[in-house]
């Protein structure tokens, strides 16, 4: 699985690098899939089905994912054992 140091969710020490990886209006579903370590066709089946991250429609075939967005959704899933888990599903 993808350390989530590498990826444009982790706090980066250096701005000026994190603005070069994350555009201004939000990321790819491709750069998404990446930072989460999924495939892109997962996002795209979560956004017809619903249970994936919130993401922004900006015009017909082009989708963006926020970064603070990516967070919530991965707070929201963040458990202590896998009994908190199996709850979940």
């Amino acid at each position: 699985m993808r350390e989530l140091a590498t990826s444009p969710l982790a706090p980066s020490p250096d701005a000026k690098a994190q603005r070069s990886v994350v555009p201004t209006l939000g990321l790819t579903t491709e750069q998404a899939a990446q930072s989460l370590a999924l495939s892109r066709r997962t996002l795209e089946g979560w956004r017809v089905r619903g249970g994936g991250p919130a993401f922004v429609k900006l015009t017909r075939g082009v989708v963006r994912y926020r970064l603070e967005d990516l967070r919530t959704w991965l707070e929201e899933r963040t458990v202590q054992n896998t009994a908190q888990a199996t709850a979940m599903a």
